[in-house]
């Protein structure tokens, strides 16, 4: 016999103004409770027998006492039409369907002892259940291990918490940024995905980090979510232009300011690239080298047109013509 191959019902109630629909697993003892407020009939009772199958599946064999909900049209073509055979107890011989009847005066036992319990009837059934079924029975198994394989946890391991042990999967290694660094995080705003300039705050496991955008703006991304980069905010790069001569300030920009620009549209602040559509005009005019010889003639540094040295002439079919 396997788990949830054979199971008792019956009806407990009415009681506490409720009735519940008792399912016991015949091997395991797992138990399954259905909560009505009105008089059990056999669509309710339909109803929650359907709703404890989306969990567990359908038995073989269903027991219950030959009550009218039981023995219905309408329940009969329901066990037929999910392939459950129903087995009818002895008329006068309850110990027959002995399972579910002490699970019933199990439950009503503990219902009435948490009369002074404030919480709704469902919370209380609730709880009930999942005492039950974490208790081991006379054989030393709990319903919980015998029907799902294992022990499921209760408060009473939060005095002793087991330890986490690593995976023994080999992790593949994965991209590592530490605290302080520069990076270009994505950032969403109004359905239009975008990078921003920001550093890393803190590292919050293998994989995600907290950063801080330029704009003051703090949250979590996962590392696919992130880019080193060298590039500096504007205040940075100008003192950093100003610390360096003039002559060098082409240098500057092209190595120390590593970046991609096409991750940096919408970025408010950003630095100009000579792959703009749009020309520069410079703000101050250009300075002129110092000549290296030792006379006082100044360079030309004005660059001189270049021209083509191709021979020209009219073609050939202008000869049938006289040119003035």
């Amino acid at each position: 016999q396997q788990n949830w191959q054979r199971i008792h019902i019956d009806y407990a109630g009415p009681f506490q103004g409720h009735q519940f629909l008792i399912v016991v697993d015949s091997k395991s003892k797992w138990v399954e409770v259905g909560i009505c407020s009105n008089a059990p009939s056999s669509s309710s009772t339909i109803n929650m027998l359907s709703n404890i199958f989306a969990r567990n599946g359908f038995p073989d064999v269903i027991v219950s006492d030959n009550a009218t909900i039981f023995k219905s049209e309408e329940f009969t073509s329901f066990c037929h039409n999910c392939g459950i055979f129903q087995k009818f107890i002895a008329p006068g011989h309850p110990a027959t369907n002995g399972l579910a009847e002490r699970n019933v005066q199990t439950l009503k036992k503990r219902l009435s002892a948490m009369a002074d319990d404030s919480s709704s009837i469902s919370t209380k059934v609730q709880e009930i259940l999942f005492r039950y079924r974490a208790t081991p029975l006379n054989n030393g198994k709990s319903p919980a291990e015998q029907y799902l394989g294992r022990q499921i946890k209760i408060k009473l391991d939060v005095l002793k918490p087991s330890k986490i042990t690593a995976s023994s999967n080999p992790e593949l290694p994965v991209r590592q940024l530490r605290v302080g660094d520069r990076i270009q995080a994505r950032y969403y705003m109004a359905n239009k995905p975008s990078w921003k300039l920001g550093t890393v705050v803190k590292k919050l496991g293998r994989l995600h980090y907290l950063v801080r955008l330029d704009n003051g703006f703090i949250f979590k991304r996962h590392i696919n979510q992130l880019n080193f980069t060298m590039a500096k905010n504007q205040l940075d790069v100008q003192e950093s232009q100003e610390a360096e001569p003039a002559t060098n300030d082409n240098q500057h920009s092209d190595n120390q300011l590593l970046y991609h620009p096409h991750l940096l549209t919408n970025i408010p602040g950003s630095i100009s690239t000579s792959h703009s559509n749009e020309p520069e005009t410079p703000s101050t005019p250009l300075q002129q080298q110092p000549s290296t010889s030792t006379g006082n003639s100044e360079v030309d540094t004005t660059p001189s047109r270049r021209t083509s040295s191709r021979l020209r002439k009219p073609p050939s079919y202008y000869s049938d013509y006289v040119r003035h």
